[in-house]
């Protein structure tokens, strides 16, 4: 849709500030633009079609606001069976911005069969409360803003050959888009088999709950899609919203060949072998989610089925991993995630991020019964906090840069957190808080290296010295131990050379000590090593500078006795020597 000016219209919440216009609605509407008035519009209404018809409404003042145009609202026409077709004038029309809008269709307690011949456009086709309706035909209709089906649980075809609805220019990271295509919403219609669009390349929206397999081929892109249905779209290349509810099955239920570019991308229960991705390479624009899918059937094997998220390469945004389980989930081709990637709350899983080098903040925690991934490529992060059993020590051995910390909390004893050090090319000491297993590492605090209270203190800095450190402490060891072997060698020789002297033997030698503690009398052996002294009858042991001393107690001092005409004592031959010079040595 064209302005008058020429220019492609676009919400206000796009333009620059200084070209928005003051036309009397809510600031909060000039902001935002259509697409978020229809979200509080949808969150506020009951009624399906009146969700429609103030989404109509909101986007029409929307662009009536842009260009301060006053406008009016289409005509209401009720259609209850081909009677009121017939007698239908469906001409009539109230002016908009840019002419005038064709009527609101709304179809209301009807059965059978109705067929629209005369219809070529109209603002809104409804439907509600025909249980009974069986099919509906639009043979001449060009052009629809809204088509909304509900409750319609016998209908088994709606064929509008002839409907065009333009393909939308979506940019995944959600900058800018176009409107103009038409909403089709269609719930609780299970016997739907024919639906028949083949002019209709891009769609607004498009809403399927509880309806049959369907495949539109010639559909290239879709603003907003949302599906429990399979659905196969080989033809879609961008989405700008893209949930897809899995759940029966089947293989191949959603086929997306050729899409390159979506803004959300949301996968809720998704069974393996249910999504059959293309190989051109796929960008996320805010973010991926996968959560609550669990395989049917699933009887503990060995081998878990895999989710692939096909080639999918880059997310601008954030991943979400959630509430999966008994499944291997498979990132093959995921190369970065610029903002988080968060893997939490899922059972028995295991998962592949095997090429992954660039990530934001790295989340891996609250798995239970799940072995947390390595990520072998993985060169930068802004963060990282794995909690859970970790099975592979070398989890990422190429990361070089983190901006913040890494924290490990591992809970199974045999991690060894100095390993994940060691094996680590760019990771020290300072950026990591490991915890568990067999040690702990707790980083740096103002450059001084701390470990955790249950770990060696000596764990943590051991593991951070340089090359250049550990070739001095190995040096100075070396010397400490030969010192320590030349003290041992020096001790045993002198040992045996006092044990050579004793077994020797000394002179006795007579020595004096007198009363004032000088020298007097006594007999000294030079032995070297124990020493008597005898004192009151007794020996007392005595070391006087390596010789035997035998010193008598004072008081009790040799005296000369009185001559006396008794023989002199006869000194034996074998020790007159000794004696002669003791008493010699005496009288000096």
């Amino acid at each position: 849709m064209d302005s008058p000016d020429g220019r492609a219209w676009r919400p206000p919440f796009e333009q620059s500030p200084r070209h928005r216009v003051d036309s009397g609605i809510s600031q909060e509407a000039q902001l935002s633009g259509s697409r978020l008035l229809r979200r509080n519009t949808i969150e506020k209404s009951t009624s399906t079609h009146h969700r429609v018809i103030l989404t109509l409404l909101l986007t029409r003042r929307s662009q009536a606001a842009y260009y301060s145009i006053k406008m009016d609202e289409p005509c209401e026409i009720t259609i209850t069976n081909q009677d009121d077709i017939e007698s239908a004038n469906f001409t009539c029309s109230n002016g908009g911005p840019y002419g005038p809008y064709p009527p609101n269709i709304f179809i209301r307690d009807a059965t059978g069969v109705l067929n629209f011949t005369q219809l070529e456009s109209a603002s809104g086709i409804f439907v509600t409360d025909s249980p009974q309706l069986l099919e509906l035909y639009f043979p001449q209709l060009k052009s629809v803003e809204a088509l909304n089906t509900t409750g319609s649980a016998a209908l088994t075809g709606l064929y509008l050959p002839q409907m065009s609805s333009p393909s939308i220019d979506i940019d995944p990271h959600g900058d800018s888009y176009s409107l103009g295509s038409a909403y089709i919403i269609i719930t609780g219609s299970p016997d739907l088999v024919n639906f028949d669009i083949p002019d209709t390349i891009g769609l607004s929206q498009l809403t399927l709950h509880g309806t049959p397999d369907w495949k539109i081929s010639n559909l290239d892109s879709v603003y907003e899609l949302e599906s429990d249905a399979c659905l196969s779209l080989p033809a879609l290349e961008t989405a700008g919203s893209l949930h897809l509810i899995g759940g029966d099955g089947s293989t191949s239920c959603f086929t997306l060949e050729k899409l390159k570019a979506v803004t959300q991308f949301n996968l809720t229960g998704i069974q393996p072998s249910e999504i059959l991705f293309g190989t051109t390479p796929m960008t996320i624009g805010q973010m991926l989610t996968i959560e609550s899918s669990v395989p049917n059937g699933y009887n503990d094997y060995e081998w878990l089925p895999t989710i692939a998220a096909g080639p999918i390469e880059k997310v601008d945004g954030s991943v979400l991993v959630r509430s999966n389980a008994n499944v291997q989930i498979d990132f093959d081709s995921l190369s970065q995630v610029n903002v988080n990637l968060s893997i939490t709350d899922n059972r028995n899983c295991t998962f592949k991020l095997n090429h992954l080098t660039d990530v934001g903040n790295l989340e891996v925690k609250d798995n239970s019964n799940t072995t947390l991934p390595s990520f072998p490529s993985l060169q930068r992060a802004e963060s990282i906090h794995l909690r859970g059993h970790i099975k592979d020590i070398n989890l990422f051995p190429e990361l070089t840069h983190v901006a913040n910390k890494v924290t490990v909390e591992a809970s199974n004893d045999d991690f060894n957190c100095s390993d994940l050090l060691a094996r680590s090319k760019g990771l020290t000491n300072e950026d990591l808080i490991c915890s568990g297993g067999r040690d702990n590492v707790s980083g740096t605090t103002n450059g001084t290296p701390s470990s955790s209270p249950s770990s060696p203190p000596t764990s943590s800095t051991h593991s951070n010295l340089s090359p250049g450190a550990k070739a001095g402490i190995g040096v100075a060891s070396a010397v400490v131990a030969l010192c320590a072997a030349a003290v041992i060698v020096w001790f045993i020789l002198r040992l045996r050379l006092r044990r050579k002297a004793l077994s020797e033997g000394s002179p006795l030698q007579i020595e004096k000590i007198d009363d004032s503690g000088g020298q007097s009398s006594g007999i000294q052996e030079n032995s070297g090593d124990d020493a008597t002294r005898e004192v009151e009858g007794s020996a007392l042991p005595h070391q006087l500078e390596g010789q035997m001393v035998i010193q008598e107690n004072p008081g009790s001092e040799i005296h000369e006795l009185p001559a006396t005409d008794r023989k002199p004592c006869r000194i034996l031959p074998a020790h007159r020597g000794r004696v002669e010079g003791a008493a010699l040595e005496h009288n000096e």
